[in-house]
Order: structure tokens, then C-alpha cells, then sequence
């Protein structure tokens, strides 16, 4: 028999496994120096946005722009140093389609002028 929290909801316990791909830890190094600790979306809000953590490091997320579980691949082409507003943008944001195809352009333009240098 399940017990009940004080919400009066069950707690019920399941298992579950959850099979994801490998990421690479070098992509996504690449990914926040080809950023420069900022948002690499054209349109943030919060240009200038620079919150670092405790340890110095900027907060930002490194997100695929096409999904590693639909295909997308794990290379910088197909990645984005995001702040945490564009990043909820990207993922649920109306306009999401659209964003996402203004993060493949700036992705693959990024990943090609890095290696220009």
C-alpha cells in the first residue's frame, strides 16, 4: 500500500533507465571560448549578461541546437553557449522554431570564423 503525503498525493516509487548519448566535454569547451562568456543568441535581451559562478566560471548553458535524442549532432556546428532566459526561450519560448533556426545560422557561422583564426 502507497502512503500519503500531506498534499493527500500518493508516493509511489518507480524506476526507470534513460539511455542518452555520450556528450563530448571537449565540444562544449569549445563552445564557451568560441563565446567569450556571452549569450550567442543575436536576439538576448540581456546582451551584456556576464553572472559567473562561485568559481568564476560564466553561467551559461551549452545547448544543441537540433536535439542529440532527434540526431542533432554533438560538434560545436550544432551547439550554443546560451543565457539562462534564451536557453528557456529556445526550449519553450512561442517563437521556438524560429530561434532555432537563428541559432543554426549563428552556431555554424561562429564554428567556421573559429577556424579562419
Amino acid at each position: 500500500m502507497n502512503a500519503l503525503d500531506s498534499m493527500g498525493s500518493v508516493n509511489a516509487r518507480r524506476s526507470s533507465t534513460i539511455n542518452r548519448r555520450q556528450r563530448s566535454a571537449r565540444a562544449r569547451a569549445a563552445v564557451l571560448a568560441r563565446s567569450g562568456g556571452l549569450c550567442e543568441n543575436p536576439e538576448c535581451t540581456s546582451p551584456g549578461f556576464q553572472a559567473v559562478t562561485d568559481v568564476g566560471e560564466p553561467i551559461l548553458e551549452v545547448d544543441h541546437v537540433h536535439d542529440l535524442e532527434l540526431d542533432g549532432a554533438d560538434h560545436p556546428v550544432n551547439m550554443v553557449a546560451l543565457c539562462p532566459n534564451c536557453h528557456a526561450l529556445k526550449t519553450r519560448g512561442m517563437d521556438r522554431d524560429a530561434l532555432r533556426e537563428a541559432l543554426a545560422r549563428v552556431a555554424r557561422e561562429r564554428h567556421l570564423a573559429a577556424w579562419q583564426t
